[in-house]
């Protein structure tokens, strides 16, 4: 019996790595403007750490959190869907 994948394996995956982007963008932007200059102000004061966080650096964080979820969600789907690529090269 052949092994067929579900081509639409990756959609759940990819929405939640998609929602955590934009969810870890806003948030890390928002507590970084409230957090940092609050808790190290004299590092804010003297320039070594910036008081608001760049959108660039925000998209890098965001984007290390999506695809952390993204592998997260596409293994636990993988496991729940019994797609194994060891057992089924040893079934064949």
């Amino acid at each position: 019996m052949e092994h067929r994948r579900n081509n639409h394996s990756h959609d759940g995956a990819f929405g939640g790595a998609l929602i955590a982007f934009v969810l870890t963008l806003l948030t890390a932007k928002l507590v970084w403007g409230w957090l940092v200059p609050t808790l190290f102000a004299g590092a804010v004061a003297s320039g070594a750490v910036v008081a608001a966080l760049p959108w660039s650096s925000a998209a890098l964080i965001a984007a290390v959190v999506a695809i952390v979820v993204f592998a997260a969600r596409h293994q636990r789907r993988r496991a729940h869907q019994g797609d194994n690529p060891v057992k089924d090269a040893a079934r064949a």
